[in-house]
């Protein structure tokens, strides 16, 4: 790549022929979206404002007519904000494959987190993992009187606990700390109250119990029904949630905890900068110290990650699209975009009168 000022910005070179889809009128008041939107998993659900209809697509959307869905198809240069949508649910279902996993946040809207999986970048310990990871999120600029589609990327580090929360419960009393809903990936129960929430924060630990309601459904969890997580009462399950496929949250806080009660505070002073170094923040030498040359660092990070998309992404099963392996470059004196938007408002899931999709 040429030297220069960058963005963090890749084009999307959408094609030209239409996305064959599933739709429905958007004309009822009482639909409830999150309840269709939990029926119809697989598939995905986006309601569009511009169009007045509620989209299905993914995968198994044939199975979506029972719900007052036909087939339909859609343009890409209809309604800039679906388009957005549609790019990084079809972005994330291919990294998916490759080994990735997908960290949805809906207090940020559609801002998605993939966390390369397969490729962590060191264990700290033999007790903590690092693992590369990045948000994406959809950009459209008008640009000289024409629409244009960017993908940003922002690069970090996410942390996870080696051992099982019921073994490090053992050691360290973890009440009152976060957990994570740690189902597989590959779960295919869909009609679990834990499935649209894989990966989500669940809530604080109040008790491990021996009794719950709730019975895992998945062959490949061995859960042994014996002892089950209480949360706290701002959590979204009023039920205690099998202890394996709960997750204790590697946050900064609860590493800390975790590793001064069995390593001892200067050991978990020397981790958290250690942390520092492999997030890219801290320069590795002998006395920590900032690290000027950060955004080089991101930039290769950056870089590793659109690799990944050099051959095209097809929208499922759909048409390929194109991400430009070069970032948008800076340039003083060109041009000014007349509107930019970012795919941050997740509006149509805001909409929903029940529970949002916030975890607390």
């Amino acid at each position: 790549m040429e030297r220069g000022i960058v963005l963090n910005l890749f084009e999307v070179h959408l094609p030209d022929e239409a996305l064959n889809l599933m739709s429905r009128s958007w004309d009822d008041p009482k639909i409830s979206l999150n309840h269709l939107r939990q029926n119809l998993l697989p598939s995905f659900l986006y309601a569009s404002h511009e169009a007045q209809k509620l989209y299905s697509y993914g995968v198994t959307i044939e199975r979506t007519k029972e719900f007052g869905f036909v087939d339909d198809s859609f343009d890409f240069g209809n309604d800039p904000r679906f388009t957005g949508r549609l790019i990084v649910d079809a972005i994330a279902d291919h990294l998916i494959s490759l080994g990735f996993e997908l960290q949805m946040r809906h207090h940020f809207a559609k801002v998605y987190e993939l966390t390369d999986i397969s490729h962590p970048l060191r264990r700290i310990d033999g007790r903590l993992d690092v693992f590369p990871s990045y948000k994406i999120q959809p950009v459209f600029l008008k640009i000289a009187n024409h629409l244009k589609h960017f993908l940003m990327i922002n690069p970090k580090v996410r942390y996870r606990f080696v051992h099982p929360i019921a073994q490090i419960h053992q050691k360290v009393d973890c009440t009152g700390r976060y957990v994570r809903i740690g189902c597989p990936s590959n779960c295919d129960v869909y009609d679990c109250p834990l499935y649209p929430h894989r990966g989500h924060l669940a809530g604080k630990i109040t008790a491990v119990t021996s009794q719950s309601s709730f019975q895992c459904r998945f062959a490949a969890i061995k859960s042994s029904h014996k002892q089950f997580i209480q949360l706290d009462d701002r959590a979204r399950f009023d039920f205690p949630i099998p202890i394996e496929v709960c997750e204790l949250e590697a946050s900064t806080p609860n590493i800390n905890t975790i590793f001064s009660a069995r390593l001892g505070l200067a050991r978990t002073s020397s981790i958290i900068s250690e942390l520092r170094v492999l997030a890219g923040d801290y320069l590795p030498t002998t006395k920590p110290s900032i690290n000027t040359e950060v955004g080089r660092r991101r930039w290769e990070d950056v870089n590793s990650f659109i690799g990944r998309l050099v051959n095209g992404v097809s929208f499922f099963e759909g048409p390929l699209f194109k991400v430009e392996q070069e970032p948008v470059r800076s340039v003083e004196g060109g041009y000014t975009p007349e509107d930019m938007f970012f795919d941050d408002s997740g509006v149509e899931e805001i909409l929903d009168d029940e529970t949002s999709d916030d975890a607390f």
